[in-house]
């Protein structure tokens, strides 16, 4: 039984902290898989879609806040790495503006090596732990940051 006098470490944690140049869904993604769900499950039950997420809507942005414990700053960046609508079919990523898909692309890129060093990081499930950065949507980006 745990102590009542000390803290209490818990099985798994509940909140990640975001990695740097992290993105919103993968941040949502991990938020999910700690509470071993699936992420599009997830969003439901915060009341939200997938898509509002990824629209980079206020209303469930300010649920990452809440669910996910991150502050404001750290939402801000988490937004930045992930791209914000400007118009139709334009984002601002890092203050640049780029074509909308220079950014939102079918196609999963990432760093093996970045990706590694999260696994060995972390001793629970790899779904909790591997984040996705945002420089690697562009598809230009081919080293790592």
């Amino acid at each position: 039984m745990p102590s009542l006098n000390g803290p209490v470490t818990p099985r798994f944690p509940l909140r990640p902290d975001p990695v740097p140049r992290e993105t919103v869904p993968s941040f949502l993604s991990r938020l999910a898989a700690m509470r071993r769900t699936e992420m599009a499950e997830f969003a439901r039950n915060m009341g939200f879609s997938v898509r509002r997420f990824l629209d980079g809507d206020p209303e469930a942005l300010a649920g990452l806040v809440t669910w996910g414990g991150v502050t404001p700053a750290q939402l801000a960046e988490l937004q930045s790495w992930s791209g914000e609508a400007v118009g139709e079919v334009r984002t601002r990523f890092r203050g640049e503006v780029f074509v909308l898909r220079a950014l939102r692309n079918p196609v999963m890129r990432g760093c093996p090596v970045c990706l590694r060093e999260d696994a060995q990081r972390h001793t629970g499930p790899a779904a909790e732990v591997l984040a996705m950065r945002g420089d690697w949507q562009l598809r230009d980006v081919t080293p790592c940051a």
